[in-house]
């Protein structure tokens, strides 16, 4: 959402900003964790995440990127609709974008071995989201 600045910066994106585009395999992984295009969509399952990272101790990869980033897991918001993980797990699991994005770059192998020697899919799928915000840092 770009909205005019009146003052308070609140939600303003200066009109040279020019996002990043990833490589095609780290698009299409992104697509399949947020789905759905809109922002109520992706700050619930951003959440959904972070907790998911926390819950297995890969709270590490929220610095990756800039070791000045701090988050507390309190300040996550509490959810009003249920968000069903399990099924997003098979679904990542099951697809074929999967693999190309682990074939793509490098990977941390702590992060990979994660996801390839749980048993239990929401740890695969927590070793794929690490892995995948280990390969854009």
């Amino acid at each position: 959402m770009n909205l005019p600045d009146e003052g308070n910066l609140t939600d303003y994106i200066c009109p040279s900003f020019l996002p990043v585009l990833l490589p095609a395999p780290y698009q299409s992984f992104q697509s399949l964790l947020f789905p759905v295009n809109s922002r109520s969509n992706t700050i619930l399952l951003a959440n959904c995440y972070t907790m998911l990272m926390y819950g297995n101790d890969l709270q590490e990869i929220f610095s990756l990127y800039d070791s000045r980033i701090t988050y507390s897991f309190d300040d996550l918001n509490t959810f009003q609709n249920p968000v069903n993980l399990l099924s997003i797990a098979s679904s990542v699991l099951a697809s074929p974008v999967t693999g190309a994005m682990l074939n793509y770059g490098i990977n941390n192998s702590k992060y990979v071995g994660m996801f390839q020697s749980s048993p239990i899919q929401l740890q695969q799928l927590a070793g794929l989201i690490a892995d995948f915000s280990y390969k854009l840092a």
